[in-house]
């Protein structure tokens, strides 16, 4: 009986060894099929690839389909199908608001490509899996593929676009021809001149700025459009800076010569003018990086009588109108009245090399009296956080309404603020330069602020 029962667990004690290895052996077989099947030339990889391949070329069949419909309607001359994607628009300096561009490399692709970015709605197939461009003239259509392509637009370095008037930067000027004179020229458009440039590592364009030498080179832009005149008196404005600025040289134009100025004038970079050099800026602004790296800002409607009040002096307003009074008007206290003594020597940053983001905001709404004269509210930000608080007379911002039929240039990087024919320049690199034909809230200039520097640390990458 018990040779018995010590046979039978003789026999169970192999089976269970047998169990045990054919488990290990069972494990190592799975663990090498799971290597060979998961590896990056295993089976699910190249099923996850082929399915990829299967689908991009289903895709691409669908949107070679779209642009024979569209190319085969164009020449039957029925209704066009509808093109798929968005239109992508030329960069320029006469196409700031809207223009879109796509960045493969060093390639760059504009007019004339749509756009069809990854989950857009195709009818009657899906939601695209990827991006692509298409050329409905070329039939070509390309793959974007993910993490290699760049898509800018006006959008990119702007929170705000509506009322935008104005809107320099460098960036959107194609870097293959901005050392090429000619070709520049047609980029930026029939109104707009770069007047004087050197284009050198001092005057010129880079991927990211406008330079401007301090010298004589400026930017001339036509602005006729009586509409939008009348806009910007009625609405008020917003000017925006963002870049680095110093003070540059002042000349003396008259009977057709230039002469260098020795009198005390502030250079200027930003104004509206006749486009006469023998004249003065009627509308400007002049603001610069001091040497004790301060940042000294003055503004004025020009054509009004000036005259520096010290604080505590009493006014008689029927003899002389000014154009600024003092933050703390409102209170019935008089401070800095007189064009120069606002908004000077303000700490910026600690170093000199650092760009500064620079918004001024005007409202032609009345918001109170001072000395019989209605008065409305001007605001100054320093990178998108509201510094300080002015107030101007209402009357002579209207007066600027005698003025429109005048006022036909914007001038960037020069103005006058001393008299017929005295010029000031500004030293500068100019990431961007933008006026709307609006007020902007502190929120909207927040944005700008923060889109613009983004913006531009992407153009350094």
């Amino acid at each position: 009986m018990i040779r018995k029962m010590n046979k039978q667990y003789k026999e169970k004690g192999i089976t269970l060894a047998a169990l045990v290895v054919t488990v290990i052996i069972l494990l190592i077989l799975a663990g090498v099929t799971l290597n060979i099947a998961l590896s990056e030339n295993g089976i699910f990889s190249k099923a996850k690839k082929a399915t990829k391949e299967y689908q991009i070329a289903s895709e691409r069949e669908y949107l070679e389909q779209n642009v024979l419909s569209v190319q085969l309607d164009k020449y039957m001359g029925n209704v066009s199908s509808e093109k798929l994607g968005k239109e992508l628009n030329t960069r320029n300096l006469n196409n700031t608001s809207n223009w879109h561009i796509i960045k493969v490399n060093e390639k760059s692709y504009e007019m004339g490509w749509n756009y069809v970015e990854k989950g857009t709605e195709l009818e009657g197939y899906g939601n695209a899996k990827n991006s692509w461009l298409i050329n409905y003239e070329t039939g070509e259509v390309i793959e974007l593929e993910e993490d290699n392509y760049i898509s800018l637009s006006a959008g990119d370095m702007l929170a705000v676009k509506d009322s935008l008037i104005i809107n320099v930067d460098s960036s959107i000027i194609d870097e293959n021809i901005k050392n090429d004179e000619i070709s520049l020229e047609k980029q930026l458009g029939e109104n707009i001149d770069l007047v004087d440039f050197n284009y050198n590592e001092n005057s010129g364009l880079t991927n990211k700025s406008f330079k401007f030498d301090g010298e004589d080179d400026y930017i001339k832009i036509s602005y006729n459009d009586q509409k939008k005149k009348e806009e910007f008196i009625n609405q008020g404005f917003t000017f925006e800076f963002y870049g680095n600025a110093t003070l540059g040289n002042k000349y003396k134009y008259e009977n057709g010569e230039k002469t260098e100025y020795v009198g005390n004038s502030n250079p200027g970079g930003f104004c509206w003018c006749n486009g006469e050099d023998s004249s003065h800026s009627i509308f400007h602004f002049n603001f610069a990086r001091t040497n004790s790296n301060k940042l000294s800002v003055s503004w004025s409607s020009g054509g009004i009588p000036y005259k520096n009040i010290p604080i505590g002096t009493k006014i008689d307003s029927n003899e002389t109108k000014y154009w600024q009074v003092g933050k703390e008007v409102l209170d019935g206290k008089l401070q800095d009245l007189g064009w120069n003594n606002y908004a000077n020597n303000i700490p910026i940053n600690s170093n000199s090399d650092e760009p500064f983001y620079l918004t001024i905001t005007f409202n032609p709404k009345i918001v109170g009296k001072y000395d019989s004269h209605d008065i409305c509210e001007q605001k100054l930000y320093l990178n998108g956080k509201l510094i300080d608080t002015g107030y101007y007379y209402y009357d002579d911002w209207d007066d600027l309404r005698n003025h429109l039929d005048e006022l036909n240039y914007f001038y960037i990087c020069k103005s006058s603020m001393n008299g017929d024919g005295i010029w000031g320049f500004m030293k500068m690199d100019c990431y961007a330069l933008r006026l709307y034909s609006r007020v902007l809230s502190e929120e909207e200039v927040n944005k700008n602020y923060e889109k613009s520097v983004e913006y531009h640390s992407l153009l350094e990458k």
